[in-house]
């Protein structure tokens, strides 16, 4: 047993080194050798997750629940993948039955308060927190819960409780960025710009990487209509911060923001049309501007259409989800996409078709880029 132990910890060290492969392979052959060891089976699960295989993580942790049905940390490490690719109700029950196991454990009950949050059941997500606050510190700092409750409470609109929240957490944490971030979110929901511009730039100048509160101020300075500092701003985000295509997103709003509808839709293509660097945000952007200047709403299904793209002998495939009112208007807003963003030959091969219930704001929602290619076999 102090064999299976060690090649545990060899491969654990992997996983905290973020070296998936590493770290997949040696677990795989654990549990081959080990089936009953549950921890090796964890460790697989979470490796596979890392490398995007979240049906083959939900195995691994299922196999090691059933293995000891007093394991809640199987249950925790599953619901927080679910969690994370946004299956918050699998999520719920998957952490539920975590902290029925582990009611002492910090991390549990703070992955569950911020499902409940995002459920909407701001109540359950406080009592969830204030839980966390009682248990051990370990993986999860007190900080990190006031601010979770911090942002619980500014979302019930409780603004001088979720203020307190965020002066406990700065008292805690005096360099920590994620505070001041947070907190500017609250001054910008009660707009108070002086406050939540001072917040900004206090996180970002505590940003050792990354654009997050560089993007706070460029929403700040779109809030107030203050132009030249978000053109400023947009700039930062293309040079220091090197993200081309989300600088081209922002561009795309700013334009519509100053009712300029045809550089905004220029800018929102040109967005969409880069390759790289890849960030999600960008996307969301760039669509929801493409959206907004249609501004046509109505009750709409969900459609999912896959375009197959012709590139020599290879194919690339693109899915597109768009909610639209008839499959006919649905297959126009691909077209129109196409026709920006690829030279190339296409088509529609599937579609794919789901019910909705109430009106949206008609238009594409996501596009795949970059695109899964395949090289053509004679």
């Amino acid at each position: 047993m102090d064999e299976i132990y060690e090649r545990y910890r060899t491969a654990d060290a992997a996983l905290e080194r973020r070296d998936l492969e590493r770290a997949r392979r040696q677990f795989e052959h654990l549990t081959l050798d080990a089936p009953g060891f549950a921890p090796g089976w964890d460790g697989l699960g979470q490796s596979l997750e890392g490398l995007g295989d979240l049906t083959g993580a939900g195995r691994c942790f299922r196999r090691a629940a059933r293995l000891d049905p007093r394991n809640w940390r199987s249950r925790s490490l599953w619901g927080a993948a679910l969690y994370r690719s946004g299956d918050l109700l699998s999520a719920r029950r998957w952490l539920r039955r975590a902290a029925g196991l582990g009611p002492e454990v910090r991390i549990v009950h703070y992955h569950l308060g911020r499902c409940l949050a995002d459920l909407g059941d701001l109540t359950g997500a406080l009592r969830c927190f204030d839980r966390a606050l009682t248990c051990a510190e370990g993986e999860i700092a007190d900080t990190e819960v006031w601010i979770r409750i911090g942002d619980a409470l500014r979302d019930r609109e409780q603004y001088p409780e979720a203020e307190a929240a965020f002066e406990r957490a700065c008292l805690l944490a005096p360099e920590d960025r994620a505070v001041y971030h947070h907190w500017a979110l609250l001054s910008r929901r009660r707009e108070d710009w002086e406050d939540a511009e001072r917040l900004a730039r206090r996180a970002r100048a505590l940003e050792r990487e990354g654009c997050r509160s560089l993007l706070l101020l460029v929403d700040l300075a779109l809030d107030q209509q203050h132009w030249e500092a978000a053109q400023e701003r947009i700039s930062q985000l293309q040079g220091a911060a090197g993200q081309p295509r989300l600088a081209a997103a922002y561009r795309a709003l700013l334009a519509f923001r100053r009712g300029d509808a045809d550089a905004a839709r220029t800018q929102a293509f040109a967005a969409l049309a880069m390759a790289e660097p890849i960030y999600d945000g960008a996307a969301d952007r760039a669509l929801e501007v493409l959206r907004n200047l249609r501004g046509w709403r109505a009750q709409c299904r969900g459609y999912r259409l896959l375009v197959e793209v012709q590139s020599g002998d290879e194919v690339e495939y693109r899915p597109y989800l768009v909610l639209a009112p008839d499959e006919a208007t649905a297959r126009t807003f691909v077209q129109e996409f196409q026709a920006h963003l690829d030279p190339l030959p296409w088509k529609i091969i599937e579609v794919l078709v789901f019910r909705r219930h109430g009106e949206a704001l008609v238009g594409v929602y996501q596009v795949a880029i970059p695109r899964v290619r395949f090289r053509v076999l004679e």
